[in-house]
Order: structure tokens, then C-alpha cells, then sequence
């Protein structure tokens, strides 16, 4: 199983501007994300398409104290790209796995699978969207 990168190769903003936030964050001491225009759309619309029914406006309708905001990611130990790409490739509790390999297949959606680059974008996501209190 692959683990996902910290940022994303394809990122169209300029490099100054990428340089400058991940001095800013590593200087204030906290994880950043960037994700370019262009993928950030992509990666909206895959995460209306297969999160969102749970998880719209980063709560959770199925399970109190599991939403995508800061806190309960903290709380629940999902707080880092790694974390979250482990849950959602292969699922735990309520949260089935999106992964191509996920198994036990009861785990598993029943739906189609996501491709590792989609659910390393997915964790990049949430985390920036968590970063900025989903709005």
C-alpha cells in the first residue's frame, strides 16, 4: 500500500508562493498542504462524489465525535496526510475503504474503488479544508 506525499507534484501556483507558505508553516510549527486550482476542483468534486453523503461541510451524519474538523482529527489520531489516506484506503468502524485493495471486502464500499493518487489527494484535502474550518 502506498503513502501519500505531502504536497501535490502537479501544483500549477507559482513557486514563490509555494516556497513562502511552506517556510511560513514550518517556521509556525504546523503541517500545511497545497494543492494546486486546478486539482483542488478535481478533488472537490471527487469528495462530493464519495464523501460528501457523510461527511458535508466536514461533519459526519453516521458518527458523533468522528467529523473531518481539527479537532476530532486530532482527538482521533487522523491528523496527518499518512493517517488519513490509511483510512480511507482500507476503512474502520463505520467509514468503509475506498482502497483498490481493501479488504475484508465487508470493509469495503460497494461501490467503485479510488486510485491511490485520488485518496492521497482526498487526504491533502481534508486536511486543508479542516486548516481553514471548512469553509
Amino acid at each position: 500500500m502506498r503513502t501519500p506525499a505531502s504536497c501535490s507534484p502537479g501544483s500549477d501556483l507559482p513557486s514563490r508562493y509555494v516556497a513562502s507558505w511552506l517556510v511560513a508553516c514550518i517556521a509556525l510549527g504546523i503541517q500545511c498542504v497545497v494543492i494546486g486550482p486546478v486539482d483542488a476542483r478535481e478533488v472537490a468534486s471527487t469528495f462530493q462524489k464519495n464523501c460528501a453523503a457523510c461527511h458535508a461541510g466536514g461533519g459526519n451524519v453516521v458518527q458523533g465525535g468522528k467529523s473531518l474538523k481539527t479537532q476530532d482529527l486530532e482527538r482521533n489520531g487522523v491528523n496527518s496526510p499518512e493517517a488519513i489516506y490509511q483510512l480511507v484506503y482500507g476503512g474502520k468502524g463505520k467509514m468503509p475503504g475506498y482502497g483498490q485493495n481493501c479488504a475484508p471486502k465487508g470493509r469495503c464500499t460497494f461501490g467503485p474503488r479510488l486510485a491511490d493518487e485520488d485518496i492521497t489527494a482526498l487526504s491533502q484535502y481534508t486536511l486543508q479544508k479542516a486548516s481553514e474550518g471548512w469553509k
